[in-house]
């Protein structure tokens, strides 16, 4: 964000802390963020400009911007006022929008003091018309132009968009919602309306006037999109695709991170994406496979060790610390001396910490194990400590009772679950295996469920469960007061790591007796899950890149394709490896990159269309009556329109990105004809789509046309707006533009072809 936009953030801010400086006549209703979402639909526009114009709280209605030369599409700064309303609320409502979802950075910290985004841009878009309005003109004058001339062309060739019943409509509907809100809140007509909650000074023929230019705007570029679309042939789109290689051709690549210069030197000679992969695994799986099985075994024994000395001490009345030690094996107490050279640096500092007390359980970990130490000492003076202790030493869990196969077995599980997905056979069992075994034996016919839940093991009784409580796992809270569940239910409960059994033996509104197992899974998977979660998040996967026409030197982007005399060539061959070095804070980082696949096209099966799912008790109705409307357009204009419905629209729909499997069968079907529209029930039958196809092709196919096309729209709309020209006594009027001028829209968040680092 430039240092304009940022000056406008901390002016908005200290306006909203401290309103009395500004002597604000009327504060801004609440209730007018409802209307926000219905406003902004009569400006959508078509590929070619943004949001136009903005104005300030005094403007002369004869003070014209841009002259119309059909001399019914003036454009004066009282008619801009509402449409540069619309601006400013859309900029710093995506601006909100942005800074909540982390996409970009608030500096100044404002944004979090609204709680919506319409909180935000109502109070931002007013202070931007009444203060920044010169940026906001400077901004916008180039679309300006735009915007009269196809107006004034579309008059030209008698389109009459202006006159249309539909465009009237849509006013007329705009209008009703506006005299409905202010009516309801009290205003004594739609212009003190505007006025006071919008614009100053906006009026209801202001914005009539901006209302009909965007729609005769929208109606002609929308016509003229599907003209274009409609004759761009394949030879077009292949003719623009060379010229533009850029954008269309690919290379492929995986790439892994380390600080190891010995890894990374063995990660760039290897010969094949297979050999490449395989490296990482191995060396994943010997560097953290002992930390992952003990982490299941050592640190989980200590942890109850430690749970069980809780809290017991000894005193004139019993020896409980003493006696809980000696069961668990712990060595007599010893002497530990602070001048002691060899004493390992975490024990030293936890048995001279000052504030150590007598009877005190702790633990230490070290590179070989755990310490669980039990401080006896009745001051802990800066030379001698007494203490007692237990040394559970790290395991290299190479054989686990009878089974001298099971850190193999773990390695080729892991390196079949990331090739072909078959693994070695074994005796364990998951959590969800044991659960199910254990509740078709509650269920089985002539089971003594008493008698077996009182034998097993894990088990919970909970006498008066609510379905509020937090002590117990809450996919069993949830589970058990469910509608429907009642008693003598055995209810089988999946967790994030364990399974449950449920025996539910009575139930009321809010209140449940339960007897509960809980089933964990065997050693072998908990260590796989372990491994397998911490593997997925540095295994190299194929990422795809575009050539970087500005890529530094010695970057990857500049190594991975290049321009040679002006044409884009591949400059590396497949399976070739390069390592590149970054250092930050003395820490020297290797990422190797290795080419998988040069120069390619993407010609993945995509749809140009999209949809929109009703799910009202009357979705089958709603999504019918959603068809009809649709009927008979076509390419941009079917496209724009379901759009406008608030559905999802696009030029390259992947079919794995459609997740509703009725929906997914309709849109990728073969006989699917152009321009096709249809209702589509969801696969759960609790909605309907509205489902829109244009028409099928290959993803470069469909990027190549957008891009052509828009293209082609752009140059349409320059050679009518060349001609025109923007008064410039008239903006000289409006005030000087700040020192450093800055866009007022929302920074998008950035993109970068930058590969992601393993």
């Amino acid at each position: 964000m430039g240092k304009g936009s940022r000056n406008r953030q901390i002016h908005l801010q200290d306006r909203m802390d401290h309103p009395e400086k500004y002597k604000e006549k009327k504060q801004m209703p609440k209730w007018v963020g409802k209307l926000v979402a219905w406003v902004l639909l009569v400006a959508v526009v078509i590929g070619v400009a943004a949001y136009i114009i903005s104005s300030n709280s005094i403007i002369e209605r004869n003070r014209i911007l841009v002259d119309s030369k059909s001399g019914k599409f003036d454009v004066n700064q009282r008619t801009a006022e509402f449409i540069a309303w619309q601006n400013e609320y859309s900029n710093a409502a995506t601006y909100w929008t942005y800074c909540s979802y982390g996409f970009i950075e608030d500096t100044y910290d404002i944004t979090k003091n609204y709680k919506t985004a319409d909180e935000y841009a109502l109070g931002a878009a007013q202070f931007a018309l009444e203060n920044n309005l010169r940026d906001s003109i400077d901004n916008v004058l180039e679309s300006l132009k735009i915007y009269v001339a196809v107006c004034d062309k579309a008059y030209e060739e008698d389109k009459n968009y202006h006159k249309s019943d539909a465009i009237k409509a849509s006013v007329n509907e705009q209008f009703a919602q506006f005299e409905k809100i202010s009516t309801s809140n009290n205003w004594p007509s739609v212009d003190a309306f505007l006025s006071n909650v919008l614009v100053k000074g906006l009026k209801a023929s202001d914005v009539e006037k901006a209302l009909t230019m965007l729609a005769v705007y929208d109606a002609y570029c929308t016509e003229k999109q599907v003209s274009f679309e409609t004759a761009t042939t394949l030879k077009d789109l292949e003719t623009f695709r060379d010229a533009n290689p850029e954008d269309y051709y690919k290379n492929d690549y995986f790439t892994f991170a380390t600080e190891d210069k010995a890894l990374a030197d063995q990660l760039a000679a290897c010969k094949t994406p297979e050999e490449f992969k395989a490296l990482v695994l191995n060396n994943h799986f010997d560097k953290n496979y002992k930390t992952a099985y003990n982490k299941f075994t050592v640190q989980k024994d200590v942890a109850k060790v430690l749970a069980d000395l809780k809290g017991k001490t000894d005193s004139n009345a019993g020896t409980a610390l003493t006696d809980a030690l000696n069961t668990l094996g712990f060595e007599e107490a010893k002497t530990y001396n602070s001048t002691d050279e060899g004493l390992n640096a975490q024990l030293k500092s936890w048995l001279f910490d000052a504030k150590r007390k007598q009877h005190e359980v702790g633990s230490v970990e070290t590179e070989d194990g755990i310490y669980v130490l039990a401080f006896f000492s009745e001051k802990n003076n800066e030379t001698t400590v007494s203490v007692r202790e237990k040394f559970y030493q790290f395991e290299d869990g190479i054989t686990v009772g009878e089974d001298t196969e099971f850190k193999n077995n773990v390695l080729k599980y892991l390196q079949e679950y990331k090739t072909t997905q078959t693994y070695p056979e074994v005796s364990y069992q998951m959590h969800t295996k044991k659960a199910e075994e254990f509740e078709k034996t509650l269920k089985a016919e002539g089971a003594d469920v008493a008698a077996i839940l009182a034998a097993a093991e894990n088990k919970t009784t909970v006498d008066a469960l609510k379905s509020t409580d937090k002590t117990h796992p809450e996919a069993v809270v949830k589970a058990v007061f469910e509608k429907g569940v009642a008693a003598n239910d055995i209810l089988k409960v999946e967790g994030t790591n364990a399974s449950y059994v449920v025996y539910v033996e009575a139930i009321g509104s809010d209140s449940a007796k339960i007897t509960y197992v809980t089933f964990e899974s065997d050693l072998y998977y908990q260590v796989i899950s372990d491994l397998t979660t911490s593997l997925d998040k540095i295994y190299p996967t194929v990422k795809s890149i575009n050539h970087t026409k500005d890529a530094a030197a010695d970057s990857f982007e500049a190594w991975i394709s290049v321009l040679n005399e002006g044409t884009l060539t591949s400059a590396r061959t497949e399976n070739e490896t390069k390592t590149f070095e970054t250092t930050k804070d003395n820490v020297t980082t290797h990422s190797v990159y290795m080419v998988t696949k040069t120069m390619y096209l993407d010609t993945s099966k995509v749809v140009y269309g999209g949809y929109y799912l009703y799910s009202s008790s009357n979705h089958a109705t709603d999504a019918e009556t959603a068809k009809n409307n649709l009927a008979g357009k076509t390419n941009a204009a079917l496209a724009s329109a379901l759009s406008s419905l608030g559905g999802t629209s696009s030029y390259t729909l992947l079919e794995s990105s459609i997740t509703d499997a009725n929906l997914k069968a309709w849109l990728f079907s073969a006989d699917r004809k152009a321009n096709e529209v249809a209702v589509v029930k969801n696969t759960t039958g609790t909605g309907s789509y509205v489902a829109v196809f244009v028409e099928s092709g290959e993803a470069w196919h469909n990027n190549a046309k957008n891009a052509y096309v828009s293209e082609q729209m752009q140059n349409w709309v320059d050679g009518l707006a060349k001609d025109y020209r923007v008064n410039e006594r008239a903006v000289a009027k409006l005030g000087e533009p700040s020192t450093t001028v800055a866009t007022t829209a929302a920074p998008a968040p950035e993109e970068t072809t930058a590969p992601a680092q393993g």
